[in-house]
């Protein structure tokens, strides 16, 4: 029997990860220009862990907190590790639970931590958020974007495989088998993506007077083992739109509103290295240290304030 992927990955011990969701949950908070925080309802994939429901709880103030969980026979050993009576624990897959839930008046921020590819499933969910979430509202999708291993047999074996999981309609007439490769295939998740959700807010804007917004804040890569790939924005109306402007969401140096990622990496250094750097901040200039390499340095000033730090400790 396969283990799920809980059981078989600590995923609070993911650096990649980590710093991805302290990344999100500052995204998040110039949010509370368009209303407060504690109104928004959080939807997540909870799992054993329940890493993103501390971390959003803590520091966003959440507390409508609605954790999906598709595996039904491990129930227990999920409401034994909620941390916080405020989550409230819906059992089924995501397509089955999302019609289940209270869309009126319910502006909520959805995170859809898939650990599988992206798949017709995933899109679905994507239509289903954007058809009925009140405004404002904030979608997060992240997804597997590893290509098939080059041992396996099938010619076009990545594009047919994208073809049978989302729709062959759903996959650019453009895209090759080449393109799938490396980080390929996770560019070409973010173009479904990216069309599924354009073509559902056009359909639902058809002549509406006020029309529907989404704007792209979020477009990670990175990988802990396994590439990923994350999207996300906010929905809204035209009206708005001066709201919006005001969050300056553009001033997160992470913050990214088109094709070009955000790649997201996290270089190998000792505690005794990153508090060295650490002593020369601010500094205009990159500090060079003969045991360090330069882009090692480059990229932990660029995000050591979200740099995971673990560390053995009896509790």
């Amino acid at each position: 029997m396969s283990r799920s992927s809980y059981e078989r990955i600590n995923y609070s011990l993911r650096p990649a990860k980590c710093a991805e969701r302290k990344m999100l949950c500052d995204g998040l908070r110039p949010l509370q220009r368009l209303r407060t925080l504690k109104s928004f309802r959080y939807i997540g994939f909870g799992s054993t862990y329940f890493s993103d429901f501390i971390l959003f709880h803590k520091h966003l103030g959440l507390e409508n907190l609605v954790s999906i969980e598709k595996d039904r026979k491990n129930s227990p050993r999920f409401e034994f590790n909620k941390p916080f009576g405020y989550i409230k624990l819906k059992y089924g897959k995501s397509g089955e639970v999302l019609p289940t839930l209270d869309w009126n008046n319910a502006p909520t921020i959805a995170w859809f931590d898939y650990d599988n590819r992206l798949t017709a499933d995933v899109l679905a969910d994507t239509s289903y958020f954007i058809s009925n979430a009140s405004v404002p509202s904030v979608l997060i999708l992240t997804v597997n974007v590893d290509p098939e291993p080059p041992d396996v047999s099938a010619v076009d074996r990545n594009k047919s495989r994208l073809e049978s999981e989302v729709g062959i309609e759903k996959v650019p007439a453009d895209v090759t088998e080449k393109d799938l490769e490396g980080w390929g295939l996770a560019k070409t998740s973010y173009r479904i993506i990216a069309n599924e959700i354009a073509d559902k807010v056009a359909a639902l804007n058809g002549g509406a007077a006020n029309r529907l917004l989404f704007k792209q804040l979020f477009h990670f890569h990175y990988s802990d083992g396994a590439k990923m790939l994350t999207v996300g924005g906010l929905l809204y109306d035209e009206g708005q739109d001066p709201d919006v402007a005001s969050c300056s969401f553009d001033r997160l140096d992470f913050v990214r509103g088109g094709a070009e990622p955000y790649a997201l990496r996290i270089p190998s250094l000792t505690f005794r290295e990153m508090r060295k750097i650490d002593e020369k901040l601010p500094a205009r200039r990159t500090p060079r240290f003969v045991s360090i390499p330069i882009e090692d340095i480059k990229q932990y000033i660029r995000i050591y304030k979200y740099f995971p730090t673990f560390a053995e400790t009896e509790l």
